[in-house]
């Protein structure tokens, strides 16, 4: 088996969605001034770096992300890079065995037909290196609240560099937040 981490390291620095509060990351304790241990102090928003996003995100009432259910985030994917093949052409020419879908190079973001394509297949789990799964631009989040509104976990800003197209495993497990909208996760993939 092989191992990759698809996770993007926190850091001030890293890229993040522009409206996104600041990520500021602090010692708070440290051996180096006399405290018996370390401990950093973060601040940072609920979608930092590699993150899921829970149907509380968009929907009021929506399940937070502690009710994820754990089949929607330790499952078999495919990994498609957009580059070479479009969603559409991989559902036409793959009968996939697949629960979900991470997306490689997705500069733009699905359309909302690309979306009903994970719906009419029944993926569970949807993941994107994109800042946001939704289309560039579109405030009205249609992408979202289709996938959401069906349990269909979302995965943005996922470094997938290191992940080769094809079948593998996905772990990919975000901070248990009371009522949280979303977390950021430790995700790799498996291949076998």
């Amino acid at each position: 088996m092989k191992y990759v981490d698809v996770t993007r390291t926190i850091s001030p620095h890293m890229e993040k969605y522009p409206s996104d509060p600041n990520i500021e990351i602090y010692s708070f304790k440290s051996i180096d001034k006399g405290n018996s241990c370390n401990l950093l102090k973060l601040i940072m928003g609920s979608h930092t770096g590699t993150h899921v996003d829970a149907p509380r995100h968009i929907f009021k009432k929506g399940k937070s992300v502690e009710g994820i259910p754990l089949d929607n985030l330790i499952c078999k994917i495919f990994v498609v890079d957009i580059k070479k093949v479009s969603i559409k052409d991989f559902f036409k020419n793959h009968r996939s065995a697949a629960r979900g879908l991470v997306l490689k190079n997705d500069k733009h973001g699905l359309t909302t037909e690309e979306a009903a394509l994970l719906l009419e297949h029944n993926m569970c789990l949807v993941g994107t290196d994109g800042m946001s799964i939704e289309e560039s631009g579109d405030k009205s989040h249609p992408v979202h609240r289709m996938l959401l509104a069906k349990n269909i976990t979302i995965v943005e800003g996922l470094d997938l560099r290191k992940a080769k197209s094809g079948y593998c495993r996905m772990v990919c497990l975000p901070l248990k937040i009371k009522n949280g909208d979303g977390a950021p996760a430790r995700s790799i993939l498996i291949y076998d």
